[in-house]
């Protein structure tokens, strides 16, 4: 018989739709992704360690913040910053939004540079001018040293604003001056 400092001892587990409940035997209760029952092969009636308990809420912080993550990012583009900024509103801790966020680069899922390109690129097919893309870029949580100046050429914005004069005129031409 094992003595009482060896762990808690799992007594139920329930799987959800969308989570596990592991019952321990001290009637503590832990919720986690499903992912925790193939990752760490729990079992009803298997003895847990404090530091292996420890490891399972640390993979489940981590694996909630990686499917929010993944989440936002099914709906739109993010840079770093901006996504850094949701994980903490999730209220994630530094360790765990810096593995999530490492996670992302890696599969490139999250891409600063290429994430300026494609809004610059955006801007110029809406006929937008470079102060205004910049602003975007601003706003979207990229930092002004990374947004390269030299992307917009004398040429393309003289083009996007004889473009847009036009429509200019015609809304300005009703006001008297």
């Amino acid at each position: 018989m094992p003595s009482k400092n060896s762990g808690k001892r799992i007594v139920k587990l329930k799987k959800n739709k969308k989570n596990v409940v592991i019952t321990l035997d001290n009637q503590m209760k832990i919720n986690a992704v499903s992912e925790v029952l193939g990752n760490f092969y729990l079992y009803e009636g298997k003895l847990l360690s404090d530091k292996e308990i420890a490891e399972i809420r640390q993979f489940n912080a981590s694996a909630v913040l990686l499917k929010y993550a993944l989440t936002l990012l099914k709906k739109s583009h993010y840079s770093e910053w901006k996504m850094r900024e949701k994980l903490y509103a999730k209220e994630g801790q530094k360790k765990d939004v810096d593995h999530v966020i490492k996670i992302l680069k890696n599969n490139d899922l999250i891409n600063d540079k290429m994430f300026i390109l494609d809004t610059i690129e955006y801007g110029n097919e809406r006929n937008l001018g470079k102060n205004k893309i910049i602003q975007e870029l601003l706003n979207k949580g990229i930092f002004r040293e990374a947004i390269n100046e030299r992307m917009f050429s004398y040429s393309l914005e003289k083009k996007k604003a004889l473009n847009n004069l036009p429509k200019l005129e015609k809304k300005y031409d009703r006001y008297s001056y």
